[in-house]
């Protein structure tokens, strides 16, 4: 179902829970050897399409199935600004042929409402293979025009298709698609999305669980843009990306993606009022800033400086890991949260069992000033 996934903003999309644990130790861990394939295996398990220069876009959309058509079509339908949800539900209802000559029509149409989401930087990427004769090469290891994640996204978005083999992916983009990204000029990129992005992921880190209205209504007044707009990024993004905060329906709430179902819908009705902040606490949250600024942080950083030779500020995924996800879980389940602390810890330090205490106890110092979910965002 595309509308009921649990999703995270920021790289890429992945529905299942053991390939979101994959993905943060992709991030908290140097990529070595085996677990370097692991995941790349993971990322490009579903990539067994039948490749042929021969074939264009609606050769390759004939051998989709019914449900991965209309999750192709969702994308574009929520790119486009279109987000009423039901309307989109009627689609099922439809012919497998309608619905491909529909996705043909929103690729023709509404490319460029894709590509608002697309910085200089994967644009420079999505033209190099635009502009590749025949089929693209992603080899695990080598120097690539393009990243994982521009081939995992276009690939979601039915633009490029691809098949694995060992440690190489080959992917074919139609030329129906290479001649509309080759005549694009300018840039669509819209100036506000990464702000928007960064507040949203401030909130989360803030109030656990936020409505969507209400975060809607703390965003309004500096980003220019309705409420249709702003829901429809939100949902394009969150089924396209991951990162640390993902849409929930039917709440219709954004939440950390440390909670489980059970405890979104507990925190979203909660009867306590939230308390405001302006967006610069929410940026300072999810940059980091704000932690950073702790005096408690300040004499963590201190103790690894001068015991380990570690500058935990050139580090943020470990920073991450160590303080702000273990701060998150604890707040719902502290023994769990005191395990992944202790794993995070003995993964990074070569450290015995009274020095480990010593660095939770700098870590649970710095956790008191974090804003506590169950009191509104309030901080100690």
């Amino acid at each position: 179902m595309l509308i009921n996934h649990r999703t995270k903003i920021g790289i890429v999309y992945y529905p299942r829970k053991e390939e979101m644990l994959y993905f943060k130790i992709w991030h908290k861990r140097k990529m070595n050897g085996d677990l370097e394939m692991e995941l790349f295996d993971i990322f490009t398990e579903g990539y067994k399409d039948k490749l042929d220069e021969k074939k264009d876009l609606k050769d390759y959309l004939e051998e989709k199935t019914k449900d991965e058509l209309i999750g192709i079509y969702g994308r574009y339908y929520l790119a486009g600004n279109m987000n009423d949800i039901d309307k989109l539900k009627e689609i099922k209802g439809e012919s497998k042929e309608n619905i491909i000559n529909k996705i043909i029509n929103l690729i023709d149409t509404q490319l460029i409402s894709v590509f608002q989401y697309m910085n200089d930087n994967r644009m420079e990427q999505i033209k190099n293979i635009a502009n590749d004769d025949g089929f693209s090469t992603f080899e695990l290891g080598e120097i690539n025009n393009f990243s994982i994640d521009i081939m995992m996204k276009l690939h979601l978005l039915g633009l490029i298709y691809a098949k694995k083999k060992n440690e190489k992916t080959i992917i074919h983009m139609p030329n129906f698609i290479k001649n509309k990204i080759r005549n694009i000029e300018g840039n669509f990129y819209l100036d506000y999305y990464d702000d928007l992005l960064i507040y949203l992921k401030g909130m989360t880190y803030t109030y656990g669980v936020i409505d969507m209205k209400k975060a809607y209504e703390y965003i309004s007044n500096e980003i220019p843009i309705n409420f249709n707009k702003f829901n429809s990024i939100v949902l394009f993004t969150t089924y396209m990306e991951l990162d640390n905060i993902y849409f929930k329906s039917p709440e219709m709430v954004l939440a950390n993606i440390e909670l489980t179902e059970d405890q979104i819908s507990k925190l979203a009705n909660r009867k306590i009022k939230l308390e405001k902040y302006d967006l610069k606490f929410f940026k300072s949250m999810a940059d980091g800033t704000y932690m950073k600024n702790l005096k408690e942080y300040k004499s963590f950083r201190n103790y690894l400086k001068n015991n380990f030779r570690y500058d935990l500020n050139d580090y943020e995924n470990l920073r991450g890991e160590l303080i702000q996800s273990y701060s998150d879980i604890a707040q719902v389940d502290e023994r769990k949260a005191l395990q992944a602390l202790k794993m995070m810890i003995s993964d990074n330090f070569d450290i015995d069992d009274d020095e480990e205490q010593i660095m939770i106890g700098y870590i649970n110092n710095i956790r008191e000033k974090m804003p506590i979910w169950k009191k509104g965002g309030k901080i100690n």
